[in-house]
């Protein structure tokens, strides 16, 4: 991967981290990410109109059960490619920790020689 590509990928990380750490926006954005289109939004108007309602029952049941409701809708219509339904199914199988102020990373090579 040429080096730019790198860097590329390094800055929208870091944008990323930076936006999420964002209040009250951050939490929206936390809570939308990786969710297909249509659900993003009816939970971005769900989370823009909680604040006009009364603390109370359905405040209550827009935060606890339809949001959520929402959230897993979206999550199950998100848009996927192979590599990623294969990074979901093996999950953190081989972890490894990446130090985004290096151009290099640290491999733990037990976790991926299975001798931990």
């Amino acid at each position: 991967m040429p080096k730019m590509d790198n860097y590329l990928i390094q800055a929208t990380s870091l944008l990323s981290q930076h936006l999420s750490q964002l209040k009250p926006e951050g939490d929206l954005f936390k809570l939308t990410s990786c969710l297909n289109f249509e659900e993003r939004e009816i939970i971005g108007i769900l989370t823009g109109i909680m604040p006009m309602l009364p603390d109370g029952k359905e405040k209550d049941l827009i935060k606890n059960i339809i949001i959520p409701f929402f959230e897993a809708v979206g999550i199950s219509k998100w848009n996927r490619t192979e590599l990623t339904d294969l990074g979901l199914r093996v999950g953190q199988r081989h972890k490894i920790h990446i130090d985004l102020s290096s151009d290099t990373s640290i491999v733990d090579e037990s976790k991926i020689n299975g001798t931990s």
